[in-house]
């Protein structure tokens, strides 16, 4: 009896090294990245908001909306955390989180949000969805090394110009604007406008301008987002990324990065940033948009957390309409991984983006460049 139990014990141990080898095995089949590609990326179009930290604001009318609460879940908030007094450090720590985890990114550039501004330069809270300060930007980025400091300006505040001297001394990379949201006319800008680019051309600080339609906020006039209204800012020579390279929106009648494709031609101080991409509302044109009209022109961005909203919840849509054009191993990859910003860059990295590519948003921004091949 003794020898049966043995041998039905040796059994089971058997069964369960095997088992344990199996799993192994699945684990050492698992893609990883080519090491010249792990932590490579650098996110240039990224977001946070804050609720509780002075200067903060959120209108109470947009706070109430489902795309506000949509936006922080996908920031890794979960209802009840809205009111916690550590709400704002929740979001910042769980993107933190979701950065380091990523296999393919190493940082990110994070944006400040500039609010509406009067006729006076005072702040109208009633046209401000969200303001996030530079200052409490400032702040995060400092806490954590691998992300960077993006300031937002809207040059119709009375203290542009002071505000413009401060964050380029706190080692800010970039201006940002939504002007369809911010009321900032590049059309026929107004005098103090021309002086706000004018120290920014002064300072070498580039522009990061959203560009096409806008449909984040409670509303927008898509007329102070129209593409050709950058020609302003390039006169100037001052470097600009032109956000989302117009991917959506029509202006007379002719798709935006149409107008882009056409100043990227006339301008080498213009750039696009591909964030928001490969979100299920701009299907179909990644590859002829980004990789043909805007090759070497190109810079890499999530829009984060939006990617958590726009993209992550059309994984099989997204990776179906790439099958044929995909590299087999990006698409295998893409098809494997849980993080949601490996699986944009692996569609990204599939359809043709390069190292060079993603070289570029480095050199574009005085960061120096990082991957684990190093």
């Amino acid at each position: 009896m003794a020898k049966k139990y043995f041998a039905l014990a040796a059994a089971a141990l058997c069964l369960v090294i095997a088992y344990a080898a199996h799993l192994h095995s699945r684990e050492d089949r698992v893609l990883k990245a080519p090491l010249s590609f792990r932590k490579s990326i650098l996110d240039v179009h990224s977001h946070l908001a804050c609720l509780n930290n002075p200067g903060c604001y959120i209108r109470p009318g947009f706070r109430n909306m489902f795309k506000f609460k949509m936006y922080m879940k996908a920031s890794g908030l979960e209802s009840t955390d809205l009111d916690r007094p550590d709400v704002d450090e929740i979001m910042v720590n769980a993107y933190i989180k979701r950065l380091n985890e990523s296999e393919l990114y190493s940082s990110a550039i994070v944006y400040a949000l500039d609010g509406f501004y009067d006729e006076y330069g005072d702040l109208d809270k009633n046209k401000t969805d969200i303001l996030i300060p530079n200052d409490y930007i400032y702040g995060v980025t400092q806490k954590t090394s691998n992300l960077y400091f993006g300031a937002s300006i809207n040059p119709n505040k009375k203290d542009a110009i002071a505000e413009l001297e401060k964050v380029h001394s706190q080692g800010a990379k970039l201006i940002k604007w939504i002007p369809c949201v911010m009321g900032i006319n590049l059309k026929n800008p107004p005098p103090h406008v021309e002086k706000f680019l004018d120290k920014m051309k002064e300072l070498n600080m580039p522009l990061v301008t959203h560009t096409g339609f806008e449909n984040t906020f409670s509303w927008a006039d898509m007329d102070y987002c129209d593409p050709r209204s950058i020609e302003t800012v390039l006169n100037k020579g001052i470097t600009v990324i032109a956000a989302h390279a117009a991917i959506s929106g029509k202006f007379d009648n002719k798709p935006g990065f149409t107008y882009l494709a056409d100043l990227a031609q006339k301008y080498p101080n213009l750039y696009v940033d591909n964030s928001a991409g490969l979100f299920v509302n701009r299907m179909g044109f990644y590859k002829d948009i980004f990789l043909t009209n805007f090759q070497g022109r190109t810079l890499q961005g999530t829009d984060y957390p939006l990617s958590y909203v726009g993209f992550a919840g059309f994984q099989a849509i997204s990776l179906s309409q790439f099958k044929t054009e995909m590299l087999p191993f990006w698409y295998q990859y893409a098809k494997q991984t849980k993080n949601v910003h490996d699986l944009e860059a692996a569609i990204k990295i599939g359809l043709g983006t390069t190292l060079d590519d993603i070289k570029l948003s480095y050199k574009v921004f005085d960061i120096p460049y990082k991957s684990q091949a190093q």
